[in-house]
């Protein structure tokens, strides 16, 4: 997978625990579920690491194999030390910083507060499709406004 999350647990395994890399092993109808996980075939059984519910702080990730759950490891996200500066920086351009997130909504509304975003601009538990849907429209309604300011530069 190429979620940073599954990125992060893949670079935990391999620091942490690397025999488990060194017996590499083979996964079988390897499946991504945009926005909750992956599945596979793992020696016969069926593994599957996916988000099982979203808490207070943050998310919980379950592993499970032949549907048992084996594991829950417990997430939560820390701002960026530059994150309070990127969004006043961005209001003093006169542009309005929205959040687009995954996360859920207590999550973001402790974010969003932090960062002083309004709530209206506050958007949780949105699919990465749904992102990248909302993003395409924002593009394309940029990309009519400089077209409009190019044709009134024109006249």
């Amino acid at each position: 997978s190429k979620h940073p999350i599954a990125k992060f647990l893949c670079h935990y395994i391999e620091v942490h625990f690397p025999q488990v890399v060194r017996n590499k092993v083979e996964i079988l109808k390897f499946k991504e579920n945009l926005g909750s996980g992956v599945e596979g075939i793992v020696d016969g059984r069926k593994v599957e690491i996916k988000r099982i519910s979203k808490i207070t702080q943050g998310t919980s990730i379950g592993v499970f194999v032949d549907e048992a759950k084996v594991l829950e490891i417990g997430l939560s996200d820390k701002l960026r030390d530059d994150s309070f500066q990127a969004t006043k920086r961005l209001k003093e351009l006169g542009l309005t910083p929205f959040i687009l997130s995954g996360d859920n909504q207590a999550v973001v509304e402790r974010i969003g507060e932090s960062l002083e975003i309004l709530p209206k601009h506050r958007f949780s538990e949105i699919s990465p499709e749904k992102k990248n849907k909302i993003i395409k429209e924002i593009i394309i309604r940029v990309s009519d406004l400089d077209m409009a300011s190019a044709k009134e530069k024109v006249k």
